[in-house]
């Protein structure tokens, strides 16, 4: 924030056509990404938020910064969340989408950002159930919490920190089973041909031709190189 200025400038307090409106802010912004699936409402369904902003629009519920707006999507976030516990011993894979598309509708349900216990509780849900899903990946997401020893001006006494380790490489395979101490070379035999003399009549003189092999090496298959000559 250079000279007090955000970097983005005018654009904080440009008017967009839909400030004050959620009717607006739906059809106009927000309806076609979330069709799409992208940002902000990426791994989530269409189906789980339409529902939602139909409320919204409904009640006139035009403030995203008041708990009546958050309050319209935990219903769904918490149903997806049940039905994602439901399923984990049972079905894995559809778990695992649940949890994803509840994290979605609790993260909007936070939006714009975190400025009310209630938005505070809604975000402590959306880590649960991401946390809970990514448990379930093949290589998962891991908490640590690590002490905040120099926490200063209101901030907050600890640091998650979230790991995800892949497996250590199988470095057996990295080697063929071929070494090349074991490299061999082989041998075409010697063929006789007949050498055409110039004019192109045929010469009685022939010629053995010698054929060789490039090394197998590593397991690596050899390529034939035809290394003819007349001797």
């Amino acid at each position: 924030m250079p000279n007090g200025n955000w970097i983005l400038g005018d654009l904080f307090l440009k008017d967009f056509g839909h400030e004050g409106s959620i009717a607006k802010l739906w059809e106009m912004r927000w309806k076609f990404p979330c069709k799409l699936g992208v940002y902000p409402f990426h791994d989530g369904k269409f189906e789980d938020f339409e529902p939602i902003f139909t409320h919204l629009i409904a009640n006139n519920i035009n403030d995203p910064f008041s708990d009546d707006y958050t309050e319209a999507f935990l219903p769904t976030a918490r149903n997806l969340t049940q039905q994602a516990q439901d399923l984990t011993s049972k079905d894995k894979s559809t778990a695992r989408a649940l949890y994803l598309r509840a994290n979605a509708v609790f993260r909007l349900s936070r939006f714009p950002y975190i400025d009310t216990p209630l938005k505070q509780t809604a975000f402590s849900e959306q880590k649960s159930a991401y946390l809970q899903g990514a448990s379930l990946w093949d290589v998962p997401i891991t908490e640590t919490i690590i002490p905040h020893a120099h926490a200063f001006n209101g901030d907050d006494n600890t640091i998650p920190l979230y790991i995800r380790k892949p497996p250590a490489p199988d470095l057996s395979q990295r080697y063929s089973s071929s070494p090349a101490s074991t490299a061999t070379a082989r041998i075409i035999p010697s063929a006789r041909v007949s050498i055409s003399s110039v004019g192109g009549q045929p010469s009685s003189a022939t010629s053995p031709v010698r054929r060789k092999t490039a090394l197998r090496i590593g397991g690596i298959p050899y390529r034939q190189i035809d290394c003819s000559r007349r001797s």
